[in-house]
């Protein structure tokens, strides 16, 4: 019999947390639960899918040891049942729980303030242990205010591949100079670089590309939401990530990412600067009347303002709204009209952070690209146009 008492807000964060890279459906059962463990005086509680592990090390005075050995549970490690943990700690108020774990019945009863539960544990022999990255190849750190509002943003533009799975991930390009955070799904491109300079001492090992895989998106920003500094390392097969309260390991995706600076154009001769909420506004508007098959809003200039406009032949269907550009410094041709997919263009303008972006364009059968209004931002957005259907009706 091991008993130990717990801060009940600090063991269901991190069962939370962690609770993010379980799988739903899982190869092996026992990955249904998150397994609690002690290991030189801590305890952690750890989450797996077979491919990704999250370990969030526990406050040290969060957690006591009432009674039984401290090595009991290091040496035998239990599982406890996600679902009903998650559940029964989200309705119970902040408070020291008590818990009670019975290694031979596979029982533990936890007591609080106004009455207790009972739930079945596992025994976790079959639980398996976190790979982590062996031999780092490519390792630098990121302060995590600069890492997971990024994340968050880049998201947008990273689906699910099956046919080129390095597109289900971010890349992290990591040079002696800094990192270039970037995702893509070949229609839409989000980059933004961290730029240290030279002789900053930034990359350990070799220049490099860190794939972050799309299923632990939430949890980053979950786990590291509060950590000033994130250790990033590869070995060329595992990927970890570790702050100082948790560590995030998940094996790579094999393949090389795609030369993404090669799409991006180095000059577009077209420009204009708009209100960010302005046009996120009317193109929310008027993508209501645009065919529900393509998504597509055409944008122009006529000289004096954006054209904004949307139609759905099928049903009869057509808007249209303009919006006036933000400043003098406008260089559109007259009468120059572009498609483009509405929600893909509503998800890259709530990636820019400043009241106004610059929107460049080439041609209409060229990609256009997104910059915000400030001399600072490295962030680069990218969106691939759709073809305008100028044939009449009959």
């Amino acid at each position: 019999m091991l008993q130990i008492s717990v801060e009940s807000k600090d063991l269901a964060r991190a069962i939370g947390v962690v609770s993010r890279v379980i799988n739903r459906r899982n190869m092996l059962p026992v990955l249904g639960n998150v397994l609690l463990t002690q290991k030189d005086g801590a305890f952690y509680v750890t989450g797996s899918n077979g491919e990704a592990w999250g370990m969030m090390k526990m406050p040290e005075e969060s957690v006591s040891v009432l009674s039984g050995t401290t090595a009991a549970i290091g040496t035998r490690r239990i599982c406890l049942p996600t679902e009903a943990m998650k559940q029964m700690l989200g309705s119970v108020p902040d408070q020291r729980l008590f818990c009670d774990i019975d290694e031979e019945k596979l029982m533990m009863t936890v007591s609080y303030n106004s009455g207790k539960f009972t739930v079945p544990v596992v025994n976790a022999d079959e639980y398996p242990e976190p790979k982590v990255a062996d031999k780092s190849v490519c390792a630098f750190a990121l302060d995590g205010s600069w890492l997971i509002p990024r994340v968050k943003a880049a998201k947008v533009c990273v689906k699910e591949s099956n046919l080129r799975p390095v597109m289900s991930n971010i890349a992290l390009d990591a040079d002696h100079e800094g990192v270039c955070l970037v995702g893509t799904d070949e229609h839409t491109l989000y980059k933004d670089r961290l730029q240290v300079g030279v002789g900053g001492g930034f990359l350990e090992g070799n220049p490099g590309v860190v794939l972050l895989h799309m299923s632990v998106f939430d949890v980053i920003q979950a786990a590291f939401a509060s950590a000033e500094s994130i250790r990033i390392e590869t070995d060329g097969q595992m990927v970890t990530l570790r702050s100082d309260d948790f560590t995030l390991t998940h094996r790579g995706t094999e393949g090389k990412y795609p030369n993404y600076n090669s799409v991006i154009p180095k000059q577009q001769p077209h420009h204009v600067t708009v209100s960010v909420s302005a046009l996120t506004a009317a193109i929310r508007r008027v993508a209501i009347f645009a065919s529900e098959s393509s998504n597509m809003i055409i944008l122009g200039w006529d000289g004096k303002d954006i054209v904004l406009s949307a139609d759905d032949i099928d049903y009869g269907r057509a808007a249209n709204e303009t919006v006036a550009p933000s400043g003098d410094d406008t260089d559109l041709p007259g009468g120059f009209r572009i498609g483009l997919k509405a929600a893909c263009l509503l998800g890259l303008l709530g990636c820019v952070k400043t009241g106004t972006a610059i929107m460049e364009f080439s041609d209409n059968s060229r990609a256009i690209t997104i910059r915000e209004e400030d001399a600072n931002s490295n962030l680069v957005l990218l969106q691939m146009p759709m073809k305008i259907d100028d044939t009449p009706t009959t």
